[in-house]
């Protein structure tokens, strides 16, 4: 059905617009359109996450939306690496989940060959919370984060080492 207009006259109360009956019909109907087409049941209960087919994600997390949709389980991560003399620079931005406690591990694309000098790091969605890097825990392969629990976060990050 094309959308329907309430009219509301010229005028307040000049009695040339919708009457009241007539113009809550309008917008019932309106609602009751949009609501089937979002996917609301019987009862206009819309779903908790809009199907894929109503132009939603069909899911309430991120790795679903990314199935549901066909794309990959992981946003695809950017990577430089430079080499200054022995310092070697590996700058990312990679998405990882967080456990339970809120911990996460992110793995170098390459190990430095002895020793992680340095992480700067930064979460790049602006919803994803406060972040804290594991300082004990660089590794020439790794190092952890810390931020909310159970969330998948786009961390961006610098690491130097030898």
């Amino acid at each position: 059905m094309a959308k329907q207009i309430v009219n509301i006259g010229a005028n307040a109360n000049d009695g040339s617009g919708d009457a009241a009956r007539s113009a809550f019909s309008k917008l019932n109907q309106n609602d009751s359109e949009l609501y089937s087409q979002l996917g609301a049941d019987a009862n206009g209960n819309l779903p908790s996450a809009l199907p894929v087919s109503k132009g939603g994600t069909g899911a309430q997390d991120i790795d679903t939306a990314r199935t549901n949709l066909g794309l990959s389980s992981s946003l695809e991560s950017t990577l430089a690496i430079s080499k200054n003399g022995d310092l070697i620079s590996i700058s990312s931005s990679i998405v990882v989940n967080t456990n339970s406690s809120g911990v996460a591990t992110v793995s170098f694309p390459k190990a430095f060959p002895n020793v992680c000098v340095v992480v700067i790091a930064c979460v790049g969605n602006p919803d994803g919370g406060t972040l804290r890097i594991n300082d004990p825990t660089w590794t020439p392969t790794s190092f952890q984060i810390k931020g909310s629990p159970n969330i998948g976060l786009r961390v961006n990050y610098i690491a130097q080492g030898k």
